[in-house]
This record gives C-alpha cells, sequence and structure tokens, in this order.
C-alpha cells in the first residue's frame, strides 16, 4: 500500500513528495477549517507521528518547519483531509490534487500563512552546491576519471543527509541494478549505459528532481525516448472509491497502477534533439540554415 511504498526510502522522497496520512474530518463539515482527529487506523498517523524524527527537519519551534503533516493548504485553517489526495476523488476538497497520488511539495513551505493574499514567499535556489558536485560527477564519470575518490568528494556528501548508503565504486558493475538502460532496439544509434554513469545520472535525477533539469539531461544524453514510458500512478483498488468515481487502472482490472496516459506508439524523432531556429532570426541571418527537420513543410 500507498505507506509501506513511502516506508524505508531515500529521506529526500519524503521532502519531495507529501508522505501519505488521513484524519477524521468528521468533526466538520467545510474544507476550510483546522477541525480534525486522528483516525483509529496507525498507518493513517505513522508519517504525521514521525515526520520530524525521519526528516530531522525541525528549525527551532515547531511554526518554522517547513514541512508539516497534515498539509496545510496555506489558507488560514485549512488543512487537507488526505495524502494521496486525487483530482477524480476531491471528497470536498478542491486543492492539493493530483492524477497519479503523489504531490510535490519541494519547495512548499507549510508554516506561510497565505490567506485571502495569495502570495508565496517560499525561496528557491538559482543554483545549489548539489548540481556542481552532480556535474562534476557525471563529467569525471565521461572522462572515465571517476573513482572512489571523486565519490567521496560528491555523491558520497549527498547521500548521508538523506540517509542512503554511501557510494562504494567497487561494487558497482554490470548486475548492480538489472533495470539499468542496456538500449533500446527500436532507436538503431541507442546506446547502452554504463552501470556506474547510470547509478551517476540516477542520483542526479534524485537530487534535482522537480528543478527543471530533467528534460534538457534526457536531450544532452540523448535519452528522451525515456519520456515516452507508460506513465503509470499510485496502486489503488476501484473499491476504495466511491461509486461512480471514475478511475482509469492500467489493463482495465479492478486493482493497479494509475494510468494516466497509455504506451505512446511512435518514436521519439531525432531531429527533436535540436530545437527550431526561429524565422526573425533567419529573417535577420539570411545565410542561416533552418536545422534539419525543421524546415516548413515538414
Amino acid at each position: 500500500d500507498i505507506y509501506d511504498e513511502f516506508s524505508n526510502r531515500d529521506h529526500r522522497l519524503w521532502l519531495h513528495v507529501t508522505p501519505p496520512y488521513r484524519v477524521d474530518r468528521s468533526a466538520s463539515s467545510t474544507a476550510w477549517d483546522n477541525k480534525w482527529k486522528f483516525t483509529d487506523n496507525s498507518k493513517d498517523r505513522s508519517f504525521i507521528d514521525s515526520l520530524t524524527v525521519r526528516m530531522g527537519i525541525g528549525y527551532g519551534t515547531s511554526k518554522e518547519r517547513q514541512k508539516l503533516l497534515p498539509f496545510r493548504q496555506g489558507y488560514d485553517g485549512g488543512i487537507l483531509g488526505a495524502s494521496p489526495h486525487f483530482d477524480f476523488y476531491l471528497e470536498n476538497q478542491p486543492w492539493y490534487k493530483s492524477a497519479f497520488g503523489y504531490n510535490n511539495w519541494k519547495y512548499y513551505c507549510c508554516y506561510l500563512s497565505m490567506g485571502s493574499q495569495r502570495n508565496e514567499e517560499t525561496d528557491m535556489p538559482i543554483f545549489r552546491i548539489e548540481e556542481v558536485m552532480l556535474n562534476y560527477a557525471e563529467a569525471m564519470c565521461e572522462l572515465g576519471e571517476f573513482d572512489q575518490t571523486v565519490a567521496d568528494a560528491t555523491i558520497n556528501k549527498l547521500r548521508p543527509r538523506a540517509n542512503v548508503k554511501l557510494m562504494k565504486v567497487s561494487e558497482i558493475n554490470s548486475a548492480f541494478d538489472p533495470k539499468r538502460d542496456l538500449g533500446n532496439p527500436d532507436y538503431p544509434n541507442d546506446y547502452e549505459v554504463s552501470p556506474l554513469l547510470w547509478e551517476i545520472r540516477r542520483e542526479r535525477r534524485i537530487e534535482l528532481f522537480s528543478e527543471g533539469f530533467r528534460f534538457d539531461d534526457l536531450r544532452r544524453w540523448k535519452k528522451c525516448h525515456y519520456a515516452l514510458k507508460k506513465k503509470l500512478g499510485q496502486y489503488v483498488r476501484a473499491s476504495d472509491f466511491t461509486t461512480g468515481t471514475n478511475v482509469t487502472i492500467d489493463g482495465g482490472g479492478s486493482e493497479g497502477y494509475l494510468e494516466f496516459h497509455p504506451k505512446q506508439s511512435h518514436l521519439w524523432p531525432d531531429y527533436y534533439y535540436l530545437n527550431p531556429i526561429p524565422r526573425n532570426e533567419r529573417v535577420l541571418n539570411p545565410q542561416l540554415e533552418q536545422n534539419p527537420g525543421w524546415e516548413e513543410g515538414n
């Protein structure tokens, strides 16, 4: 279930995606007040009780903590009754919803009281030292110079704070991750990602989640076909929702992963890896030719 899915995980998961919980809101009939109590199910309160201990993110008083459960909407006293909160099953609470069941709160600061002002004052970094470390780690790997010393200066600076085992370069071999990208035969020029580079790219994906890097990284690696994989959400049972709720489950069964859209039937065209050159730039410089594949009429 969703509680097991979030248990014993990289702590960055809890910082990036709202952990699951459910409270009993029977004391209130409105979505905007703060009247609630715990349910009789211990799992429903497990992440509420242990968030500070697991995350180590208390900054003094409880008011100053960035991540609070139950999730506060920013309206004075507004609390979300459950996470995950689905857009097809709103339970009389219209905000902070998702199609997949996973809500991003990486840069959501729960102690702000926005009220009617609708102002968001959460700081977001322009760049972080973590990005510099990961850039260096990847570059050294591409040069064939990534060793334990580089791992200790980069990735192993990031993992301890997330309660993740340190990287030991000597342990990473062809059997380290059975799901490693071995190349896609649908793309004649696709390539196998080496075990070490695969782990470095994984660390980058996790650490820089939701910071706008992923699409550029996939283009840089010439791996944009990853984006065409079937997108699936939380594992659910249709019986957990009110009769008549439109729940789209992968494979059409009574339980399974939520399906956002089916697997795409087309391939990623090679010319998509280059941007089209704007027409106004080519008017300014008639010698400038359009990138292949983007010519008018194609």
